[in-house]
């Protein structure tokens, strides 16, 4: 009977956490995601990117501040959902029913434990995936001559020059916008299609019209040979 009724406890204010801390975090990450979107418009009609797009890049970004709201939706929700249970005067009816105040922070702890299992799965599949797919779509979408391939991955061509990335995403700096590539791969061929220069690098940043490559092996093929170098940073091209 004992054991019953304290289920009833854990239903009745788990509901009610539920409740409060979803209605918030609907209300955070709304807000926050609003504010991306409308930031996002100022982008809207460079190179390929539009209001769509501006969109979906928002909506992709959605399951990261998710994961980054919930605890400020949890803090605030767990509270609000108390205050309700508290103005319905059901927080009373289970206190005179001799249920401690330990017993009902309990619930609410489970409540939130079980909800906290569900948001680190989220914050370790959809939300790096989503990002990765929102900055690789802005990426592609905002720059010329830039193609996005399965998988994420980001292939650009300047002339003769063609540049592979794994990942990237833009920043704003006091400086300007700065463009971020990891996993960077720069294939460079002469006039007659024959491949000239391969640098690999462990990341590029493009700022103020200039490349610079990071963990760079660079090889430089000739007829017979090939002569490669290493460099910690590079200015490109």
């Amino acid at each position: 009977m004992i054991g019953w009724r304290f289920k009833r406890v854990d239903r009745l204010v788990g509901i009610s956490v539920l409740a409060a801390v979803g209605l918030t975090w609907f209300v955070l990450v709304g807000f926050d995601a609003f504010t991306i979107f409308v930031g996002e418009l100022n982008d809207v009609g460079r190179g390929s990117y539009t209001l769509a797009k501006a969109a979906s890049y928002t909506l992709l970004t959605v399951p990261r501040r998710l994961y980054e709201m919930f605890g400020y939706a949890a803090l605030i929700g767990g509270l609000a959902g108390l205050g309700a249970l508290a103005g319905t005067g059901e927080l009373t009816a289970l206190r005179a029913a001799g249920m401690s105040k330990l017993r009902i922070c309990a619930s609410v702890a489970l409540t939130l434990v079980l909800l906290t299992g569900l948001v680190v799965a989220l914050g370790e599949t959809l939300a790096p995936l989503g990002e990765q797919s929102a900055r690789a779509l802005a990426l592609a979408a905002k720059s010329k001559d830039v193609s996005l391939a399965k998988g994420g991955s980001i292939w650009a061509r300047d002339g003769n020059t063609f540049i592979n990335a794994g990942s990237g995403r833009t920043r704003q700096t006091a400086s300007g916008e700065v463009v971020d590539l990891s996993r960077v791969r720069v294939f460079e061929f002469d006039d007659d299609g024959r491949l000239t220069t391969l640098s690999v690098a462990a990341r590029a940043e493009h700022s103020g019209g200039q490349w610079t490559l990071y963990d760079l092996r660079r090889t430089v093929f000739a007829e017979a040979s090939a002569t490669s170098t290493e460099s910690a940073e590079m200015q490109w091209p």
